[in-house]
């Protein structure tokens, strides 16, 4: 019995950190904090026809909750760069970065990903 509840928080803290791997690839991403991550980078890297001005924002946000007793896990809202360009009113884009806001804690994981469009 005293060896069930340390191996029951290592396998929740292990379980927890599966969502840190369940990002889509990109070129660049920082390394996820254990508890709490907080991030932007680029999500393209061709960037030498990019113009320097200023540019129209798009974003666009989807979120993820997983809670592990009972086993609920629930994703929404769209964060494609066509909704982000939309959401922006950018009709020509140059290129698109990514945010990710994640909380793992114990038995609860929260991510917010955003993906941001610049353009004309």
């Amino acid at each position: 019995m005293r060896l069930l509840a340390p191996l029951c928080l290592g396998a929740a803290l292990l379980l927890s950190s599966c969502t840190l791997m369940s990002f889509p690839k990109v070129p660049v991403a920082p390394p996820p904090g254990f508890i709490f991550s907080s991030y932007k980078a680029p999500l393209m890297t061709d960037m030498e026809q990019t113009p320097a001005s200023t540019m129209k924002t798009g974003k666009a946000t989807t979120q993820f909750m997983w809670i592990l007793y009972p086993t609920i896990s629930f994703a929404y809202d769209d964060a494609s760069i066509e909704q982000a360009a939309k959401n922006g009113g950018i009709t020509k884009i140059h290129y698109a970065d990514y945010e990710v806001t994640q909380v793992n804690v114990l038995l609860f994981a929260y991510t917010k990903f955003t993906t941001i469009v610049y353009g004309e």
